[in-house]
């Protein structure tokens, strides 16, 4: 997804989220304004996580709720492409009629 804009965080949103569970960080965040970011660090948000199981919960609702986005603008480009792709082709027939 290189340059592919992905969302508009708003203030007090968390991010990068995956890489607790286990996958490789597939997206970068550009902060438009001056921003505070906290890290947590495995070690320490696992007692935490035990400590607050809701925690855990939003984190799961989150994590859902941006797959589904992901997979819909996924969907999307994809839809994209197959268009410009039709509109290529059609007006290089309308070229090939013409020269004949």
């Amino acid at each position: 997804m290189r340059g592919q804009h992905v969302a508009n965080p708003e203030p007090n949103d968390a991010f990068g989220e995956w890489t607790y569970a286990g996958e490789i960080r597939s997206a970068r965040l550009i902060c438009k304004n001056d921003s505070i970011l906290i890290e947590i660090e495995r070690q320490h948000l696992l007692p935490l996580l035990k400590e607050q199981p809701g925690i855990l919960e939003n984190m799961g609702s989150t994590m859902a709720r941006r797959r589904k986005t992901l997979n819909a603008n996924k969907e999307q480009r994809a839809m994209n492409r197959r268009l410009t792709l039709i509109g290529s082709m059609l007006r290089l027939c309308d070229l090939s009629n013409q020269a004949q």
